[in-house]
């Protein structure tokens, strides 16, 4: 049986029709990478965001918030759900949209007979931690609104997972060509970024690309031998790269001199007693997010670190690139 035929499911009276997947946060760096993997694959996609692409004919678009949607009538018929929807600014919003949104649309997938439900969590939920290398196992700590709020939501999601298949994916600092988040110094390189990278070039950036968490996503639902669980999506045990390495590779990547600038970094303990006597408990620099668990199931990344730094980097260039030309 190929792909397109095994998404195809025979209804009681014989018609065919395509099976149905539900992404929530549609548009945003995780979940619209999940809505083209889907397409591609040949799903029938319903999306559900607050700026729907209404010019997209291939995806059913939902106008709406997790709050407000009529998400029984989003999620009929449907197999599969990735929740990649969150408030990542107004802290006084995430409580409501990150865990009350969360519970009642995982209740709902449950009540509506959903198979598997996928959450896209965040690295972020583990918070302070006391050890080198952090797995799956280790205890969390979030700090701060939003990771509270991403593992209140999260430990909701896993109170069903009695009645369907539920995974979680944490994944590092995701970044894309468009949406470059902590890879953003290192585009911009400003005198103030170049000061920045001193203080802080010897720590690990974390870096993972949203395209391989999509493909993580659908890679975990689509196994049957693969049980509920949470899955970090990291580099950092394959290809571990440095933001002062981050910032030459981009060099390298677009053939910018000032990118590839051998800067002095400090040691990684510097930052870090700052932040301590700034009163951030923040991790040091070096801390290590392993990914092998989601190696040991067979999914294979699609980038490294380089890669995404790489592909960062020269679209960044590429949308930089008109600007410069109007100065």
């Amino acid at each position: 049986m190929s792909q397109r035929e095994s998404l195809v499911q025979v209804t009681t009276d014989g018609l065919r029709t395509p099976r149905v997947a539900c992404v929530t946060g549609a548009t945003g760096i995780v979940g619209n990478r999940i809505v083209e993997a889907l397409v591609a694959a040949g799903w029938h996609v319903r999306a559900l965001s607050r700026k729907p692409k209404i010019d997209e004919s291939r995806v059913h678009w939902w106008t709406g918030g997790l709050e407000s949607a009529n998400l029984d009538s989003f999620l009929s018929g449907a197999e599969v759900i990735f929740h990649s929807a969150a408030e990542l600014r107004a802290a006084e919003h995430m409580w409501r949209v990150n865990v009350e949104g969360t519970e009642r649309l995982v209740k709902a997938a449950a009540d509506n007979g959903v198979r598997v439900f996928c959450y896209i969590s965040s690295a972020g939920v583990v918070g302070r931690v006391e050890v080198s290398v952090v797995d799956e196992n280790t205890t969390c700590n979030p700090a701060g609104a939003y990771e509270e709020s991403k593992y209140a939501g999260e430990c909701s999601v896993f109170r069903q997972s009695d009645r369907m298949k539920v995974i979680s994916l944490r994944p590092t600092n995701v970044v894309d060509g468009e949406a470059p988040g902590i890879l953003w110094p290192v585009c911009r390189r400003s005198v103030s970024d170049i000061a920045a990278l001193v203080l802080k070039g010897a720590e690990l950036s974390h870096v993972v690309h949203a395209e391989d968490v999509a493909k993580a996503a659908l890679y975990l639902e689509s196994r049957p031998e693969i049980d509920s669980g949470i899955f970090l999506v990291s580099y950092d045990t394959t290809s571990p790269m440095t933001m002062a390495d981050a910032w030459r590779t981009a060099g390298e990547a677009v053939g910018n001199s000032r990118y590839r600038m051998n800067i002095p970094a400090l040691p990684v303990w510097y930052p870090h007693l700052i932040r301590q006597t700034m009163g951030n408990r923040g991790n040091r620099g070096d801390v290590v997010f392993s990914g092998d668990r989601l190696l040991a199931s067979g999914f294979r990344f699609s980038h490294d670190s380089t890669s995404a730094v790489r592909h960062v980097a020269r679209t960044q260039a590429e949308l930089r690139a008109p600007q410069r030309l109007l100065r």
